[in-house]
This record gives C-alpha cells, structure tokens and sequence, in this order.
C-alpha cells in the first residue's frame, strides 16, 4: 500500500493519468486492483490541493463573505456534470478502470493532442473573470477524464488552451477544479457499501497512506506546477505516447 500511495502522490498532479500508472503498477507487481483503495487514498491529494489553493481559497470565502459568488458558482457548476455522471454510473466507470486496451488508446490520443501547436492565448485572464463560456467547455471536457488514462489535469488544461486563455491562468483554474471533484469522489465511495466496509477493514492503512500522500504530494504538486509551467504539456504528450504503445502491445501479446 506503501509503493501504491507513493504512485498516487508522484503522478496525481502530471497530466500523464493517475488510474492507468496505478492500475499497471498493479500488473506487473501483482498487486489486486481495488477501486475503494485508489480512490480513498485521495484524502492525502485533497489535503496537498487545499494547501497549493489556500490563498485562491482564502479569497474565496473572503469573496463569500461579500456575497461574491460568481468564482464559487463556476468552480461549483464546471465539476457538477462530472460528479453526477460518476455518482450515477461508478459500476460503469469501475468497470472501465481495468481495461488496459482503453486506457492505452486514451493515453495515445490525449498525449497527441499535447503535440499540437495550440492558438495564441488572448490577454491573461485572472480565475475571477474567466467568461462563463470558456468555463463551460472546460468543464464538458473534464467528464472525459472519467475514462481511465484520459488525465483530468491534462484534458482541463488542453480544453482552456485551446479556447485562448492564458496557459498560467487555465493550468491554475484545472488545479483548483481537482478539489470539489476528489472530495465528490470521495464522497461518491464513502456512500456504498463497499467504500464503507474498506473504511472498517483497512482504517489505520488508509490514515497512514493518506499521511504519505500528503506529505509527498505537498512537494510535488510545487515541482509539477512549476514544471508544467516551464515547459508546457508537450513532453507529456511524448511519454504518453510511449507508455501507450507499450501498453497496447503488451496488452495485445498478453503480457499485461
């Protein structure tokens, strides 16, 4: 459980998809896919997120306290359809997260999107005043991150690209996105039977992966910002190519 929450706290915040490392991870290390497991270690990613946010946030209830709304409101309203289509159809969505056929497909073409040379942004948006329209076609997009090996991170990030805003601004906006949709994740498994008795069986496990990821995740989301910022989403776009070749191939000889 150890090696599984180090995975979760390195690759959760690359645009290289968390569910397919952790899910051939399992493969090759014989390690038993468990969906309550992957999802509950999000304690730790939810913890290092609010932290990364905390002045976005602090501004937040600040704006709250103004009766400010319009920042909330779109934060609240871009991670709704993806938190109902996933409270609705977690079998579906379960049941996806273990084929590797799928998820080398996805790595390959969200990774060729990344190659593409997107438009030049328009002038640099704050998170207050992005325009409802962009806001909405981000968050159309993030329902794809549901497919496994699709990224969240790198969807959101492609999707604000492409419609012009400011790589800094729409790679903020995707970060700050991650925290009503892993808590409504989280809740989502909380409430089944399943996510309840893993809570029962594995309570002191879960507290110290959950430590883990919080502490490694806390240094790398900084390094991971920062590097994305630098150097764009196109490297990504390389290894995911890479990864899902290999994948497939080994899928397709029965390796994997």
């Amino acid at each position: 459980m150890i090696a599984i929450g180090l995975i979760q706290a390195v690759v959760e915040f690359l645009p290289i998809s968390s569910s397919a490392h952790l899910l051939i991870f399992g493969h090759f290390f014989d390690q038993q896919y468990n969906f309550e497991l992957y999802v509950l270690m999000n304690f730790g990613t939810l913890g290092a997120l609010c932290f990364f946010n905390r002045h976005i946030l602090a501004q937040l209830f600040k704006d709250l306290s103004k009766l400010k709304f319009d920042t909330v409101l779109k934060l609240i309203l871009s991670t709704l359809p993806t938190v109902l289509i996933g409270f609705f159809l977690l079998d579906f969505v379960k049941d996806l997260s273990t084929n590797l056929i799928l998820i080398s497909i996805m790595l390959v073409l969200v990774g060729a999107l990344m190659l593409l040379k997107p438009p030049k942004s328009d002038q640099k948006l704050s998170l207050s005043n992005l325009p409802w329209s962009k806001v909405s076609l981000v968050a159309v997009s993030q329902i794809f991150a549901l497919i496994p090996g699709v990224s969240r991170l790198g969807i959101t990030t492609l999707s604000g690209i492409w419609q012009k805003i400011d790589y800094e601004t729409t790679l903020r906006w995707s970060f700050l996105l991650a925290i009503p949709l892993v808590f409504g994740a989280l809740l989502r498994v909380l409430l089944t039977v399943d996510g309840v008795v893993f809570v029962q069986d594995n309570l002191i496990s879960l507290v110290g992966v959950n430590m883990l990821v919080f502490l490694v995740s806390l240094i790398v989301i900084e390094l991971a910002f920062k590097f994305l910022l630098k150097y764009s989403l196109k490297p990504f776009g390389f290894y995911r190519i890479g990864l899902g070749i290999i994948i497939f191939s080994l899928s397709l000889f029965n390796v994997l």
